[in-house]
């Protein structure tokens, strides 16, 4: 949303109203209204070249990161569909992009992100953007948000699905979401369009601004019709959303959490170091709002075992958890002891159920070193867990780190 409204800045800023004599009164009102007239005729005019600034260029996915993307031409709507990585894994995105991006950019990205998770993506292209013919308004938008759902549906009939928006994308997502009582994730959202010309322009007339912009994206006033879990998430340093918006919208939603993500802008958030927050919370919620599927289910007794004994977290040893998680240092510092651990104590990378069980009594020291206070997870609790793990993969000697992955994801979802 950067550009937004430049072009009428420069027109704004060349006006000039002067303070003059009683006598000279309706000589200056003519001027002010002059004055105020040029942008707001320029805003009515041209609002949408500059509220989508379509990109010249369609690229080839591949070059974002989709490798196992392909493009989905369906009846109304010309998608992206980055499928699940395994036949049972059921869980779809449907994403809606920023207002500068394209499917192949961002869609392209997000989908291999959420793959690497166990989740598919579909990212729905707007009318007139890379291979979507028409123009974009907030019907077109809305009207292929609605397709895009129903391509999804048709791809993948036994999908369970979780809608993603990004900025401009937040308000396609939310209308999909009332309509259809879908989860949603939303990312840097506006309260509506009106109010960031508001935000833009404030020294012209908010009420004619808010008459003039065609495309209202009120998403404040679609609020109350959302009854389905939402969760926001706001960039601290956003530059173009203001972050009170985010949480304007969070309260505005019946049943949504909001998260703010430290010192993030607004188009940071799908950038290192934000970008991995970002798809970890959307898994979570995706996995805690449609289902987890079988490695949910498969974890259920460990989950019940490991809740009982995280009970004595204490709040000093959050408090340093936060910090862990905030500073980028400390986060590296903790992934190499991680690694080191696990290191010692496989053969070929993986763990057998010995090395599992010394691997944990080491790593959660290391925890206990940093924090202050660890889980007390017994040998049974440790073989337990491995136990779990490699039944997934019975035929393995042991258990590699993409099963202790699988794992830990989970073990995030409940312990979140």
């Amino acid at each position: 949303m950067r550009r937004l409204y430049r072009p009428l800045l420069a027109a704004a800023s060349s006006s000039r109203c002067h303070v003059v004599s009683m006598a000279s009164a309706a000589s200056t009102a003519g001027i002010i209204a002059s004055g105020v007239a040029a942008p707001l005729a320029a805003l009515y005019v041209g609002q949408r070249s500059v509220i989508y600034p379509r990109p010249p260029v369609y690229d080839d996915a591949k070059a974002y990161g989709g490798e196992h993307a392909e493009i989905v031409r369906a009846d109304g709507v010309v998608g992206l569909f980055v499928p699940p990585p395994k036949a049972d894994e059921q869980i779809v995105a449907l994403y809606f992009h920023g207002n500068a991006d394209q499917i192949t950019w961002g869609g392209a990205m997000i989908g291999q992100a959420l793959r690497s998770r166990g989740i598919g993506t579909f990212a729905a292209e707007y009318p007139g953007y890379g291979l979507a013919d028409g123009d974009p308004t907030e019907a077109s938008i809305t009207q292929a948000a609605e397709a895009a759902l129903r391509a999804v549906k048709e791809l993948r009939p036994e999908a369970k699905i979780a809608l993603v928006g990004q900025s401009i994308g937040c308000a396609p997502a939310l209308a999909v979401a009332a309509a259809h009582g879908l989860p949603v994730v939303l990312i840097s959202p506006f309260t509506s369009l009106a109010a960031m010309a508001s935000t833009l322009l404030p020294f012209l007339p908010q009420r004619a601004l808010r008459f003039l912009v065609k495309d209202k994206f009120d998403n404040a006033a679609l609020a109350p019709s959302v009854s389905s879990p939402v969760l926001v998430l706001h960039g601290t340093k956003d530059e173009i959303v203001p972050f009170t918006m985010g949480k304007a919208m969070s309260e505005a939603l019946a049943d949504a959490t909001f998260v703010p993500l430290e010192k993030a802008g607004h188009n940071d958030v799908l950038s290192p170091p934000h970008d991995q927050v970002v798809f970890d919370a959307i898994e979570r919620f995706a996995r805690g709002h449609c289902g987890g599927g079988s490695d949910v289910e498969h974890y259920r007794d460990v989950m019940t075992m490991l809740q009982t004994r995280w009970a004595g977290l204490t709040a000093e040893a959050k408090t340093k958890m936060a910090a862990v998680n905030e500073d980028a240092t400390q986060r590296e510092e903790s992934m190499a002891e991680f690694m080191a651990t696990w290191s010692a104590h496989a053969v070929d990378g993986k763990l057998t159920r010995d090395g599992f069980v010394a691997f944990n009594r080491r790593h959660l020291q290391n925890i206990k070193a940093r924090l202050g206070w660890a889980p007390d997870l017994t040998t049974d609790d440790s073989e337990m867990i491995w136990e779990a793990i490699h039944a997934l993969n019975p035929d393995d000697g042991g258990i590699g780190m993409a099963d202790y992955g699988r794992y830990h994801t989970v073990m995030k979802l409940y312990i979140n």
